[in-house]
């Protein structure tokens, strides 16, 4: 097995083994010593001085010096076998070839294991095998040795023991290679132990910085929440509350094991509850945020104050809400002060209506009168009093028209603006042609149109505003025949309708003045009460749109009006324009067109 599929690299191994080798170099020596020894004694009693003192000495001093110069090598490890097998040798001479000599040589062999290494154990067999050899070329040569019977020395005996031999080496050379393998493998356990500790550790020591974190975030979260002036709470995906904030367990009365107990629907008023939860439901389909106004109950007071809940989802890594974080800000004053105005707005208009309604009949008989007056005394007096009569006939009517525009104008006010439906631009405009067919026809007006859409609205007020914008448009014309162009542009859910002149114009800082209450640019000079512009942004803004103007002294005048579309009216992308009509209408009148409607209608049905 390489050390690579254990998971140690050649420099971890080496440097794994080293122990080993550093403690079979000192056993090895002793061992060697042992040997030493063993020849000593065994030259005393065979009388083998000479021999044994040259070879013990060559022996020994090869292996120490070699250890001491290269502790722990390769080099050491293999002379250390070989000096083994040479004081077997010894040992084997000294004896006469006794038997039991012979076998010193099986545990020198295994001596050689606690280095781990096989390779090292193959110089010494090889040394015992060449040994054995040796004597056997000896004895069939011819020449006579001591050291064994003439039947020993045979060649099936030596090549049984040239097996012995080798079979030995691969059995300690194997072991040597599982106690090797052993070792690394529990090195590279030991060191995934303390790298699995050491992550372990870092692990823990990340965990409780992040804990600590977290701990004070949560302390710095819940602080803010606390100096809040709002109601915070939070809530669980299934709607149950787990968090409030100091705020809104001193509004409720309850503590907040109480408050998570019981539902927070139980707070709000009975008749809010319907709403909340159709609301809560359609957030929570959506996974948006959650938006409503509703009353809570208040234990100090025990009233119910208005709130605005306001509540954001907050999702895990896979996108699935965990968690609603919400407030309830105090809007209280604010509906107080809404209902206050609302009712104060209701008392204005109604004193308008009133007051507009019942100024009609004292101005009507002061305006007879004076017409009777001015038809029995004009001309019969002098020119002082005559100028004094005309100044009444055109004060009485124009206080006429005033009293009337300020009737209309409370009106507009008391739409009801759910009562908005579909409704055709085209169908509104052709009713307010209708109602001006007269003064088209003495102004010599055209009026052309692209296709109108439909939108959100109320057909008879549609109409009205038009009416007074074509009407505008003729009563400030310039000294070119009038001429009204209608166009229309879809913008997102909205169509804005552009109603553009060739009248006088007005510079841009009268934009917002000209649709002011009895508001006029051009004095007494052109007739009318100054209020037709009031009236129409009156009417879009209650419909829930928007009316504004572009001008340019004698360059004419551009109204636009901003209303939403239909419901079922086909939604185009911003700033595509409608396509125009093959053949544009154009509406004119000329003073000697007949009075009947005829031509009228029939531009109506080419119009539809």
């Amino acid at each position: 097995m390489a050390t690579a599929s254990i998971g140690l690299t050649e420099q971890q191994a080496k440097a794994e083994m080293q122990p080993f080798y550093a403690n079979g170099d000192r056993l090895i020596g002793h061992y060697i010593l042992a040997h030493f020894l063993l020849a000593i004694l065994l030259a005393g009693i065979h009388h083998t001085w000479g021999v044994t003192l040259i070879v013990s000495a060559a022996a020994l001093g090869i292996f120490f010096v070699i250890a001491r110069k290269f502790p722990r090598s390769f080099l050491t490890r293999c002379l250390g076998g070989v000096a083994l097998q040479v004081f077997v040798a010894l040992n084997i001479y000294q004896t006469h070839g006794m038997l039991e000599a012979r076998y010193l040589f099986f545990p020198a062999m295994t001596m050689m294991v606690i280095y781990q290494d096989w390779a090292c154990l193959l110089p010494a067999t090889i040394v015992a095998v060449g040994e054995r050899s040796v004597l056997l070329v000896l004895h069939y040569a011819g020449m006579h040795s001591y050291l064994y019977e003439g039947d020993y020395v045979t060649t099936p005996s030596v090549m049984t023991r040239f097996v012995i031999a080798f079979v030995h080496f691969g059995v300690c050379g194997y072991w040597a290679h599982l106690a090797r393998q052993r070792t690394l493998v529990e090195a590279w356990q030991r060191q995934e132990l303390q790298t699995s500790r050491e992550f372990i550790a870092c692990q823990l020591e990340r965990d409780r910085s992040s804990a600590l974190a977290l701990e004070a975030s949560e302390r710095r979260y819940r602080l803010l929440a606390d100096v809040m002036p709002q109601l915070v709470w939070t809530l669980d995906a299934d709607g149950m509350l787990t968090y409030s904030n100091q705020r809104l367990i001193e509004y409720t009365g309850l503590r907040l094991q109480d408050l998570k107990e019981r539902c927070l629907l139980d707070l709000i008023h009975p008749e809010d509850r319907p709403a909340v939860l159709e609301a809560w439901k359609k957030a929570v389909e959506r996974g948006d945020i959650y938006e409503i106004e509703h009353r809570i109950y208040e234990n100090r007071t025990g009233n119910y104050g208005w709130f605005l809940a306001r509540g954001m989802p907050l999702r895990d890594a896979g996108g699935r809400v965990t968690t609603w974080l919400g407030t309830f800000t105090d809007i209280t004053t604010k509906k107080r002060v809404e209902e206050a105005l609302l009712h104060s707005n209701e008392d204005v208009q109604q004193f308008v209506y009133a007051a507009s309604h019942d100024l009609q009949e004292p101005m009507r008989n002061i305006s007879t009168f004076t017409e009777l007056l001015a038809r029995r005394y004009l001309g019969k007096l002098d020119a002082e009093a005559d100028e004094y009569i005309q100044f009444c006939l055109v004060a009485s009517r124009r206080m006429q028209k005033m009293i009337g525009g300020l009737l209309e104008f409370s009106r507009a006010g008391r739409v009801d603006v759910t009562r908005l439906t579909a409704t055709s631009a085209t169908d509104a405009l052709a009713t307010s042609l209708t109602s001006l067919q007269s003064l088209i026809r003495e102004s010599s007006a055209a009026v052309t149109s692209e296709p109108l859409p439909m939108v959100l609205s109320e057909s008879s007020q549609l109409a009205q505003v038009f009416q007074n914008l074509i009407g505008n448009s003729i009563q400030y014309r310039s000294a070119a025949a009038p001429h009204i162009h209608f166009s229309a542009q879809r913008k997102a859910t909205e169509w804005v309708i552009a109603v553009r002149d060739n009248g006088q114009g007005f510079r841009l800082e009268y934009a917002e003045k000209v649709f002011g209450l009895f508001k006029r640019l051009h004095g007494q000079d052109v007739p009318g009460a100054g209020v037709g512009l009031a009236l129409s942004k009156r009417i879009i803004e209650r419909q829930g749109g928007r009316i504004w103007v572009e001008s340019s002294p004698g360059q004419g005048s551009t109204f636009y009006l901003s209303l939403h579309a239909a419901p079922d009216a086909p939604v185009r992308d911003v700033g595509v324009q409608c396509a125009p009509l093959v053949q544009r209408i154009s509406l004119t009148f000329s003073p000697g067109m007949p009075s009947n409607r005829a031509p009228l209608d029939a531009t109506m049905s080419k119009w539809k």
